[in-house]
């Protein structure tokens, strides 16, 4: 179970810093 959560932060971190790029 708390890998699957570090997973998820790990893809929130991605999409942020995506979104910093775009904008």
């Amino acid at each position: 179970l708390p890998i699957s959560l570090c997973f998820i932060m790990f893809f929130i971190s991605l999409k942020m810093l995506l979104l910093y790029n775009l904008y």
